[in-house]
């Protein structure tokens, strides 16, 4: 459950992210982190791929702790 939350938010941070960068904001800066240009430009896709990932990976956890029946 806790990875789900975090991949969640982590997604959202991306998609806020990508949002506000096409009106030319730095939501990163916004926060106090200052990023390289390289890292700045796919930052919103690196935050929503991991997560992606992080969400999956609570998926996978509450489907082994799931009773069999």
């Amino acid at each position: 459950m806790l990875f789900k939350i975090l991949g969640g938010i982590l997604v959202l941070w991306g998609i806020a992210d990508l949002v506000m960068g096409m009106q030319g904001m730095d939501l990163w800066a916004r926060v106090g982190i200052t990023l390289p240009a390289i890292v700045w430009s796919f930052s919103h896709w690196i935050a929503i791929i991991a997560g992606g990932i992080v969400f999956s990976m609570g998926s996978a956890d509450e489907e082994q702790e799931a009773p069999h029946e």
